[in-house]
């Protein structure tokens, strides 16, 4: 990874120097794909797990509490989306044989999106706040939180409220 990444991941940019020809600065292309995919497999594995495998797995399994097995396949759906994203980036590289122009400028394009990054920041931010309130349980609440929030932000929020407060791009 860089600076660079960490300063636009971080929203950092406001405090620090950062143009625009530092957003191109990409030393690592297939690093910073990887981060974001399996961010995104992380994310969504645990928001099934949490969200319709646990649920599902506790009314089969009678006896077994929601919150615990809720938890349990929540983490469990992250770590598979952790592990499964390496596969599925050489793959999927592989398959479309992608060249390293190509790959670096999907890596531009992730960097711009503000609604993928405003979800990715939230979801770590509230990964990290329900670590420290609830140690596991808070972390797949967390996520499912910052998830559906996020996505319904964007979804009917994000055009009254982004023109006002990006301050990288005023319009």
């Amino acid at each position: 990874m860089s600076y660079q990444w960490f300063v636009n991941f971080a929203h950092l940019d406001k405090f620090v120097s950062f143009s625009d020809e530092d957003m191109k600065t990409i030393p690592y292309p297939k690093t910073e794909l990887l981060v974001h995919v399996a961010y995104k497999t992380a994310e969504v594995g645990c928001f099934l797990g949490s969200a319709l495998v646990g649920p599902v797995y506790s009314i089969i399994r009678r006896g077994t509490s929601f919150r615990s097995m809720a938890t349990k396949c929540g983490l469990g759906g992250l770590v598979a989306g952790v592990l499964v994203a390496p596969v599925m980036v050489h793959y999927r590289l592989k398959q479309v044989e992608a060249t390293p122009e190509a790959i670096y400028d999907r890596c531009y394009r992730i960097r711009h999106n503000e609604k993928q990054l405003f979800i990715d920041r939230s979801v770590t931010l509230l990964a990290a706040g329900g670590f420290l309130a609830d140690r596991w349980t808070g972390v797949v609440l967390g996520i499912d939180c910052a998830i559906v929030g996020t996505l319904l932000f964007n979804a009917f929020l994000w055009d009254r409220f982004a023109k006002k407060t990006d301050v990288r791009h005023p319009t």
